[in-house]
């Protein structure tokens, strides 16, 4: 098998003629550069030492194109045949900005060597961060605009001292305006700079070159973990990058959907994105739907499949919502748990077949989405687990055998009642299903009595019931359960603060629908406290076995 991991020593000279060349360009998932003047001066200055400055990692793969980006203040030129591209993966920042200091026309930023003759002629080295300055194009101006005006005030360019034909007219210009008139002390200035600049006349930067056989998931696993940035690639990034040679653009494609449905996605932001597309596309090409097995998903399988995939996405999120009231991140018990519904909508939605109609199809969903609260499937939540319970409800639907479903009973309650009761108050899959629950109930703000909740689904908060600083609360130890949490808009929350619900005026048919006994809301003692969490839980583990056994909601 090839070597797939080559270091060579490549001249510097000729990775920055690659970038402004285009033949070797950056992967479009590649951050901005954001390195300071102060941070490319420290390079500049270990470069011209010939110390070394670390490796940089080239991808040179033969039959992939990927989405690029330019190197800042480069234009990427277009492709001229069949020229093939390297891809720098690691090593942009520093790059760039020998760019910038090699090359000013390429940057706002001017990098100089000031008294650059003095240092070059003092009997004893100088320090060379001493010298070394940037300047802004403003800065620079027209005074220094000309290689006889730089010389003339002692100032050299970096770009200056890198290319022999021109430092050799600056030494020229600078021995008339500086009286060097023997041919001697001209020439020492030549000297001195291979001297004491080498690394600017003749500078080779090791590259690990990762060849041709590697494919884009390891590739991106090479680059997590290479990066000193910490940067780490999302599926999304790199199909972005795969995609976009066959034109089609996934990050716009994605954010077309979200202008067109804000009502949907708004209140999922940071939380869903078009992956949760594409693992509908790859289960219905009959792949897994990891990131390494969404990535091998051919790009006119994506563009064949994209349409119908966000169709049952959306439908996904609509029958959530409505059905569910699932209406954000707070209220999605596991992400995952998105993609069993979607193959459903996306097999059975539209079919023809008597056997399952919209009303038998929406309750059996519901059915298996309370029963994975109670049975706990996806604590783990894993591509693998989404996978299986995809599977497992296609074919319960296409069975059509209702009676072999599990049904939930006393010990089922009474484990939800531990899990609620739990002082941690750590289980987010138990607590979104409770939000959810109360939402799905027609729960209101209780500061105002009149907002439904799902009209404020961009702005639910977790709202302690008995609060956490009140009145005897400071020995309770279940504070934290969820038992004693429900969902508020933002506003009523801070509204509520640390006063009981009856001291701000809750009633008996507002406090219902969150599952509270109005009754036990005035009392201030640690039994008191107990009894509210403990007949809660009760309450609210009885109601989700029933939704679970299909016998409620």
């Amino acid at each position: 098998m090839e070597n797939q991991h080559k270091a060579d020593g490549i001249a510097l000279k000729d990775l920055i003629r690659g970038a402004k060349n285009g033949t070797l360009v950056l992967p479009e998932f590649q951050r901005d550069f954001v390195w300071r003047p102060a941070a490319v001066k420290l390079l500049l200055s270990s470069i011209a030492k010939n110390w070394p400055i670390g490796s940089f990692m080239i991808w040179d793969p033969s039959d992939f194109e990927m989405a690029v980006k330019p190197f800042d203040g480069i234009k990427v030129p277009p492709r001229e045949g069949h020229e093939e591209r390297s891809y720098l993966l690691d090593g942009q920042q520093r790059l760039t900005g020998l760019i910038h200091a090699f090359d000013h026309d390429h940057s706002e930023v001017k990098y100089v060597l000031k008294g650059a003759g003095e240092y070059l002629l003092a009997e004893q080295e100088g320090d060379l961060e001493d010298h070394l300055e940037h300047r802004t194009a403003k800065q620079f101006g027209k005074s220094l605009s000309t290689l006889m005006s730089r010389a003339g005030r002692d100032i050299a360019l970096i770009q200056d001292l890198v290319d022999n034909d021109t430092f050799y007219e600056w030494v020229e210009h600078y021995a008339e305006s500086h009286d060097l008139k023997s041919l001697s002390e001209r020439s020492r200035l030549v000297a001195r700079r291979d001297e004491r600049l080498p690394g600017l006349i003749n500078y080779s930067v090791p590259c690990v070159r990762l060849q041709s056989g590697l494919n884009l998931e390891a590739v991106a696993r090479i680059f997590e973990t290479t990066n000193k940035t910490g940067v780490k690639l999302s599926t999304v990034d790199l199909m972005t990058a795969k995609l976009y040679p066959h034109d089609f653009k996934l990050r716009d494609e994605w954010e077309k959907i979200e202008r067109m449905h804000p009502e949907l996605l708004d209140s999922f932001a940071g939380t869903l994105d078009a992956e949760d597309v594409l693992r509908i596309v790859a289960f219905s090409r009959g792949t897994g739907v990891t990131r390494d097995q969404i990535l091998r998903l051919q790009p006119g399988h994506v563009k064949a499949d994209w349409s119908s995939a966000v169709a049952a996405f959306l439908e996904t999120l609509e029958f959530l919502r409505r059905q569910l009231g699932v209406l954000s991140d707070m209220t999605l018990p596991a992400r995952l748990m998105i993609l069993p519904i979607a193959v459903v909508f996306q097999r059975f939605s539209k079919s023809k077949s008597p056997a399952i109609d919209r009303e038998a199809l929406c309750a059996e969903i519901k059915r298996w989405f309370w029963s994975c609260v109670v049975e706990e499937t996806f604590a783990r939540s894993t591509n693998t687990r989404a996978m299986a319970e995809a599977r497992r409800l296609v074919r319960f639907l296409e069975s059509g055998e209702r009676s072999g479903r599990v049904e939930f009973g006393k010990e089922s309650i009474e484990g939800l009642c531990e899990r609620l009761l739990d002082e941690r108050g750590s289980d987010g899959i138990l607590e979104a299903a409770v939000h959810a629950l109360v939402v799905g109930q027609g729960g209101r703000d209780w500061a105002d009595g009149q907002a439904i909740l799902v009209s404020r689904s961009t702005q639910l908060e977790k709202h302690h019931i008995i609060p956490k600083k009140g009145e005897g609360v400071e020995s309770w130890e279940r504070v934290n359960c969820i038992a004693n949490v429900t969902p508020q808009s933002r506003g009523s929350n801070l509204k509520l603060g640390n006063q009981l619900p009856t001291a701000t005026g809750v009633r008996g048919n507002l406090a219902h629908a969150h599952f509270c006994d109005i009754a036990e809301f005035g009392q201030s003692t640690l039994s008191g406290f107990e009894s509210f969490a403990k007949r809660r839980a009760e309450e609210i583990a009885g109601f989700l076995v029933g939704c679970a056994n299909g016998t409620e909601y």
